[in-house]
């Protein structure tokens, strides 16, 4: 046994460190670790009144090279267990906000319609398929076409830019873009013309519309009507009824001409006796006019604005009682004009699916839509189907269109002999996109063989039926 020469407790001797306080016992001889026996008598019966659990703990610690304080990890397993407590509580509001807006589809979808408002930039993708349906073997082939498109926009610096894709069994033939904003059109033809084009606004013109458009979207974004909002949400639940379907993540609608026309009838309807929206109306009427008056007392407005009819617009709103009296056939006129129109449009209008889409916090994501329109013929028992779907999500890239390397539009057109040059060269590699594709090629082919024609001939008959002897 080595007896420990800082509290007397004797240890086995393969023992290195004191099974009781934890010290060095390696470098200590057995004749100075010796203590008087009644000491160490003392010290195994204090030894011995040790409770069980710490004689355990003492016994398992033995074998192990040093003394380590429990600190440290204790303080590691709290900071995880913060961390995961943080966690939880952030997966269970997302839920629960998630399941909460899940009972009122009708407000979710308001809100869905909110964010989209405040879309900035934004970009869809939209798509075009052909579905023929009859004995016409020519246009049976129509099947496997298909267009895509891409539109990016950016309201604040009022900019549009799109791409076409023409697509033969889902694969791309040829594409072209061409973009608009408040100084220029531009068209790149890509693979189809080695040039690209544009034509140029007059430039004072342009500028001075642009400052003005931003004068009045700053202005409309300072409106804030004020109405009883539970009322609308239940007009939306009842018009739409099982056509609005709610579920984790999105929204659902079913729109056609008549679902709407009825929307905006009870909207109207209810509105023309809203006394809150009709103060709110006239309170924010006349700060929007005196806001745009101000500008123009400025010099900041002329194209977009009429000094006189603005001053007319708000010696009616400033009549209180004139404009109470005013309110509601004011409305009945807008529904009697709305109903007149959405009557003729309701057979044009196809059946449209909306999806909303939401992220974390029920933020929008996206906005899909997806809608079918046939034409069919009685007689026949022929129809083409054409169906679309568009892909509409936050965020816009734009590409940085450089007229040093196009050519002006407006000296083209002055030339007869260069538009017809260009329109040759775009026809012919147009011909070469379609005939590079294998299988369109052989579907072009059967089309030739019933038509009695050589597709390479259009670049002829493109110049001789084009009528440029006038100019």
């Amino acid at each position: 046994m080595i007896t420990c020469s800082n509290c007397g407790h004797s240890n086995q001797d393969h023992f290195n460190f004191c099974e009781k306080c934890g010290n060095n016992l390696k470098n200590v001889s057995s004749t100075e670790n010796k203590v008087p026996e009644k000491q160490v008598s003392e010290n195994q019966t204090s030894e011995n009144n040790i409770p069980q659990e710490r004689t355990t703990q003492n016994n398992a610690s033995s074998s192990a090279p040093s003394y380590l304080p429990e600190g440290p990890k204790k303080k590691k397993k709290s900071v995880k267990k913060i961390i995961l407590a943080v966690a939880a509580v952030f997966i269970l509001y997302i839920l629960m906000s998630n399941i909460i807006l899940a009972f009122s589809p009708a407000t979710r979808l308001l809100k869905g319609i909110n964010d989209f408002g405040k879309f900035s930039k934004f970009t869809s993708e939209v798509s075009l398929t052909l579905d023929y349906k009859g004995s016409d073997k020519t246009l049976d082939l129509l099947d496997n076409i298909g267009v895509a498109g891409t539109i990016s926009t950016d309201m604040e610096k009022l900019l549009v830019e799109s791409s076409v894709k023409l697509l033969y069994n889902k694969k791309k033939v040829t594409e072209l873009k061409a973009g608009i904003n408040d100084k220029l059109v531009w068209i790149d033809p890509l693979d189809l013309h080695k040039d690209k084009f544009y034509y140029e606004f007059d430039n004072k013109t342009a500028v001075a519309s642009s400052k003005e458009i931003d004068i009045y979207r700053n202005a409309f974004r300072k409106i804030s009507l004020d109405f009883n909002e539970k009322e609308y949400l239940k007009i939306v639940k009842d018009v739409f009824g099982k056509d609005l379907k709610n579920s984790l993540g999105k929204v659902t609608i079913t729109l056609d001409g008549n679902t709407i026309a009825e929307l905006l009838d009870e909207f109207l309807e209810y509105a023309k006796e809203d006394k809150k929206l009709m103060k709110s109306v006239r309170t924010e009427g006349i700060k929007f006019i005196k806001n745009i008056m101000k500008h123009g007392e400025k010099g900041q407005l002329s194209t977009l604005y009429d000094r006189d009819s603005f001053e007319i617009a708000l010696e009616f709103f400033e009549d209180k009682e004139g404009f109470e009296d005013s309110f509601s056939f004011v409305i009945e006129s807008l529904q009697y004009q709305l109903n007149n129109i959405l009557y003729y449009f309701d057979n044009l209008m196809p059946e449209i699916n909306i999806t909303l889409h939401y992220g974390l916090f029920n933020k929008l994501n996206k906005v899909t839509a997806n809608f079918t329109v046939s034409a069919a013929d009685d007689y026949t028992n022929e129809k083409l189907v054409l169906e679309y779907n568009i892909i509409t999500k936050e965020g816009a890239k734009f590409t940085n269109f450089n007229t040093k390397k196009a050519k002006n539009l407006e000296k083209v057109m002055d030339d007869p002999a260069e538009i017809m040059d260009i329109g040759k060269t775009i026809a012919t590699n147009l011909i070469e996109s379609i005939t590079d594709n294998k299988e369109f090629r052989k579907e072009i082919k059967e089309i030739e063989d019933r038509l009695g024609m050589d597709i390479e001939d259009l670049t002829d008959y493109l110049e001789y039926s084009m009528p440029f002897y006038g100019w």
